[in-house]
């Protein structure tokens, strides 16, 4: 969908990227995703080793490929656009595909009630309609216009999902907070 953001990417030189929909001569064809069981929930253990929601998302892939995971980040070169706000401006991403990684909402507000006080807009980046009070509420656009609002915002905030994984992507600062695997899951 978005080959383009590769090409110019030294390290991508030697891979030919397909358009989707083209029909192409391969040897092999995997699906990488998360899948969820016939309940629901994301213990599929047929289509991925480990419980995708659990681990980074890139681990996904690396499991589904029987690849060992290593943390690797090349950049995407996407076209940018003008800045959306003309003032500071914070991103956060309240969702995640994974309920257990997700804030109780009245978090978020007090946070963009902390942001606001501090002279920042909060502008919030979702796939379907997520309103927060104190917030301008951007949701279901493109991906190219999601990755300028974070490439131009001060600050991210937001979930393990795949915001945050965009955002790194774009060589934004992007903390991870990673999980003690001494800490029981709650999913």
């Amino acid at each position: 969908m978005n080959n383009s953001w590769f090409k110019g990417i030294d390290v991508y030189k030697d891979i030919e990227f397909i358009e989707p929909g083209k029909v192409t001569a391969c040897v092999t064809h995997y699906k990488i995703g998360w899948f969820r069981d016939d309940k629901g929930g994301w213990k599929n253990f047929d289509r991925h080793p480990r419980q995708c929601n659990t681990i980074p998302m890139q681990a996904t892939a690396t499991d589904i490929l029987g690849l060992e995971y290593k943390e690797l980040n090349y950049g995407l070169n996407f076209p940018k656009k003008e800045k959306p706000y003309q003032q500071k401006y914070i991103v956060i991403g309240p969702n995640a595909t994974a309920g257990c990684k997700e804030w109780v909402y009245n978090y978020w507000v007090t946070l963009a009630k902390l942001l606001n006080q501090q002279g920042y807009i909060v502008v919030s980046l979702t796939k379907s309609e997520h309103i927060i009070e104190g917030v301008i509420n951007h949701y279901g656009h493109s991906i190219e216009e999601v990755a300028n609002y974070l490439y131009h915002a001060d600050l991210f905030i937001g979930l393990g999902s795949g915001l945050s994984w965009l955002n790194w992507a774009i060589g934004k600062h992007t903390p991870f907070y990673r999980r003690s695997s001494q800490l029981p899951l709650p999913c």
